[in-house]
């Protein structure tokens, strides 16, 4: 889960690698940042990228009642349950999809022309990392372009306004320096579970955390609005460990040349959300919208499922490819061990909030920045969405996480809008002259058929939660980013195990 899902993250995690290889080969820090990288990244799509593709795989090994034809069924249709019937579909099984909503795609959710002309935005995931294997195979195989935010290297990709003034990656690497050589030996305890320090450190929260080494008032903002961003929860409800893993100063290279921050520079033209509309092409007839899970029993060796309206449905595998906090609605009539009982029932979810601006014009590219931003203004996080898009006018994204993303869902968006163009005007001048007045929220804490926005591991829940969201129980099989132990919150994590939950079924299978 060393990875970030905003290229702002993933700079800051850059910042914090160099800053620590700074203290430990006395390099000065400015020096290690102007000096010219070769990108390991490159080869992630290759080597990297495609050992993910067996690693981080819980042991789901399912019964097999030996039946010639295996019923199952799928709940979900977000990018883990579609991918997971794709992949049936291709061995030879065809599962019936079930879907709460009254669209697929889940969290994966483009909107065309909704700010301007010729344009796309996204109310869900944004961003696709080079280490993101499934994500990048499937859009391979549905021969989708991909844009590549590399490509525009003509502004300042990354800034920082805090106090009403704008920092700079020098000046953020003097605010870590004197803390990594502390935060690299607390990040040690991230390979060793049973150190009593493992422990000591997730019941620790960030806030706690950030206070015990002594960070200054500047650190102290900038890490804590990005990781409430980041993750979704207030720095006080979120365990230390989330931070340190993040950062990864537990990974140090020998050689400067393998540095390289976790880079989120795709995203799909046209819309993420094409990935989960070819899947859904290919399965049109086995996905049934409108059907919330009510309840499931075990039935024999099979499962008996019933959905809103009194629908009654029987199936031999069963995979809930939807997140914990709708599972936890569900009457789960099936004996679960602890642990999976206590992971549906608290694993932490983010409540991350977007609100989405049409612009005239790109103020932010005038004055040579990029649009992303991470600053102690109300609305916390900011990116240009219309980056590498066709077009004068444009669109930026507010990105709150924590109780300041659960405000966004208050009153009007007109009126949170008046409350958040302020800090934006301040940051970049002649926004406010730009907005188009078109603009869009997406609130997904209170958006009914998610809840939250993505998981987020609360004080203690890495040594009471992580692992176990994975595993099945008998041949029900749980997916989704939260069962994902390397991208956890990631569309990639939702991708992952829905292949794994597939692969689990067709071994079962063919063993049976």
């Amino acid at each position: 889960m060393n990875m970030s899902r905003t290229p702002l993250m993933g700079r800051l995690r850059m910042l914090a690698r160099i800053a620590a290889e700074s203290q430990r080969s006395g390099v000065p820090a400015a020096e290690l940042l102007d000096m010219p990288r070769r990108r390991f990244m490159q080869a992630a799509a290759g080597g990297l990228a495609l050992t993910t593709l067996a690693a981080g795989c819980a042991n789901t090994q399912l019964k097999s009642s030996g039946k010639p034809g295996q019923r199952v069924a799928i709940i979900g249709a977000g990018i883990a349950g579609l991918h997971c019937a794709h992949l049936l579909k291709k061995g030879g099984i065809d599962a019936d999809v079930y879907e709460a909503a009254d669209r697929v795609g889940g969290r994966m959710f483009t909107k065309r022309d909704l700010l301007n002309p010729g344009q796309t935005v996204e109310l869900g995931g944004s961003f696709i990392d080079s280490t993101h294997a499934d994500m990048l195979s499937l859009c391979n195989e549905f021969e989708l372009d991909l844009l590549d935010m590399r490509d525009d290297a003509s502004v300042k990709q990354c800034t920082y306004f805090f106090g009403d003034r704008h920092y700079t990656d020098r000046e953020v690497l003097e605010w870590l320096k004197p803390h990594v050589e502390r935060m690299a030996m607390d990040s040690a305890v991230l390979d060793a579970e049973s150190d009593e320090r493992f422990g000591v450190l997730d019941r620790t929260s960030i806030r706690d955390y950030l206070t015990a080494i002594g960070a200054e008032t500047s650190l102290r903002k900038l890490l804590e609005v990005a990781f409430v961003t980041e993750y979704g929860l207030d720095a006080d409800e979120q365990s230390a460990l989330n931070m340190l893993c993040l950062i990864g100063l537990d990974s140090l290279p020998d050689r400067w040349e393998t540095f390289g921050e976790s880079d989120e520079r795709y995203k799909v033209k046209g819309g993420n959300q094409q990935v989960t509309d070819r899947l859904a092409l290919g399965l049109e007839d086995r996905i049934q919208t409108a059907r919330k899970l009510e309840a499931i029993a075990a039935d024999g060796s099979a499962y008996e499922l019933t959905f809103s309206g009194g629908r009654h449905v029987t199936a031999d595998y069963v995979v809930l490819a939807l997140p914990f906090t709708l599972l936890r609605e569900v009457d789960i009539r099936v004996e679960l061990p602890k642990e999976k009982r206590i992971a549906i029932d608290e694993l932490g979810y983010g409540t991350n909030a977007k609100l989405l601006l049409g612009m005239s014009s790109r103020p932010w590219r005038e004055q040579s920045y990029g649009g992303n931003i991470f600053t102690d203004q109300d609305f916390q996080l900011a990116w240009d969405n219309s980056r590498l898009q066709p077009g004068m006018s444009g669109g930026i994204t507010l990105y709150s996480g924590g109780k300041p993303g659960v405000a966004v869902g208050e009153n009007t968006p007109r009126e949170q809008i008046a409350r958040l163009m302020p800090g934006l005007e301040k940051a970049y001048p002649g926004s406010k002259w730009a907005y188009s007045g078109r603009h869009f929220r997406m609130h997904w804490p209170s958006h009914a058929f998610t809840k939250a926005s993505y998981a987020c591991y609360r004080p203690g829940q890495w040594s009471s939660i992580a692992g176990h969201e994975i595993e099945p129980v008998g041949n029900l099989l749980f997916a989704g980013e939260h069962c994902s132990s390397d991208f956890q919150g990631y569309m990639n994590g939702g991708a992952e195990t829905g292949r794994v939950a597939a692969e689990s079924i067709l071994a079962a299978v063919k063993k049976g």
